[in-house]
């Protein structure tokens, strides 16, 4: 039952939550992994296992207790969720303190990061960047940042994001039977070529995802604007690559969706909420099965020259026009640790 947990698919946010309130060893992955410690232990002890194993039971009664408790006093405050606006999408961009270094600095450059990156999302789907992007909510401690978009915009990050978490899980897959050869001794003109491919794999997964990007180019997007967007593409493929290697997770939320009365307009709606709902599924389930993340995964190659942009054309700011960033709604503010 442990394997089919669904907690594998919980969301980012909801993880770190479980995280920072000291309960996230309740989750079926974390209590599978602690088990299989138990079971795999050499020299296994009969005795010892069948110990640790009492030891664990009890300390997840002792947790269940405490996550009983928090739920009876939210339960106590009698407060509904807010109702989500039709159609309008949520990314969440959950950066964590190793990344921000909880400097101001650091947390500006990232936002103008993450806004270049948005903006040429919103660019690549409608034509042009959005006049505005809506902050949903913000909150400290991990800085979570939650951004309204619609559904093509929507569909277009998850291409990017799953595409990052994709790269990761493969060239983990790849390395994991590079060593497996090395341990068994196989020669090095065996073991050279799979450290060429993995280095390969990276480059070849990063053009592919900005390939599946460029598929969804809006016909209203200029005709000189194609070469400087697929560049900008490139950079933002680079980009979130590394931050989702160094522990940022992106997720995404789904709306209550309004009827659309035009058959075919509603045949491609469903679509492209299943587009959605399929791909935010697949990463849900690779980031679950990632390793701790505070320290990065992978050893990424540094940037092509493609994926560099000249000081002019670098990331947009919302003071210079491009896009200007407001709250849609007043940000909600936790003040949960760092982590």
């Amino acid at each position: 039952m442990l394997p089919q947990a669904t907690a594998h698919e919980a969301a980012g946010s909801v993880r770190l939550a479980l995280r920072e309130a000291n309960l996230e060893s309740l989750t079926g992955l974390n209590l599978l992994g602690r088990l299989r410690e138990i079971l795999e232990a050499s020299p296994f002890l009969l005795a010892q296992a069948a110990q640790a194993i009492q030891a664990l039971v009890k300390q997840i009664k002792i947790d269940l207790g405490r996550l009983n408790t928090a739920i009876g006093a939210l339960e106590d405050l009698n407060f509904s969720a807010e109702d989500g606006e039709e159609n309008v999408y949520e990314i969440g961009i959950l950066m964590p303190s190793h990344v921000t270094k909880d400097d101001l600095r650091v947390i500006k450059s990232e936002f103008d990061e993450w806004i270049f990156v948005i903006n040429h999302i919103q660019e690549l789907v409608t034509g042009q960047p959005a006049a505005t992007i809506p902050v949903r909510s913000m909150s400290s401690g991990s800085l979570d940042l939650f951004c309204g978009f619609h559904a093509s915009g929507a569909e277009a990050m998850l291409i990017l994001t799953l595409g990052a978490y994709t790269i990761l899980q493969f060239v983990r897959d790849a390395q994991r039977r590079r060593k497996e050869l090395e341990e068994l001794k196989y020669p090095e003109t065996v073991i050279e070529p799979m450290v060429k491919h993995e280095k390969d794999l990276i480059g070849t997964a990063k053009a592919d995802i900005v390939k599946k990007l460029l598929t969804k180019k809006s016909k209203e997007l200029a005709k000189h604007r194609d070469h400087e967007l697929e560049t900008a593409l490139k950079h933002a493929v680079a980009f979130v690559l590394r931050r989702v290697n160094e522990g940022v997770d992106v997720e995404v939320s789904t709306p209550p969706h309004a009827e659309e009365t035009r058959e075919q307009a509603a045949v491609e709606v469903r679509e492209l909420q299943a587009s959605i709902e399929k791909m935010r599924l697949e990463m849900r389930q690779i980031v679950a099965l990632l390793p701790d993340r505070t320290k990065p995964i992978l050893q990424l190659p540094e940037p092509t020259p493609d994926e560099k942009l000249p000081p002019e054309k670098g990331p947009a700011r919302a003071s210079e026009g491009s896009a200007e960033v407001h709250h849609g709604k007043p940000a909600s503010k936790a003040t949960g640790k760092s982590h």
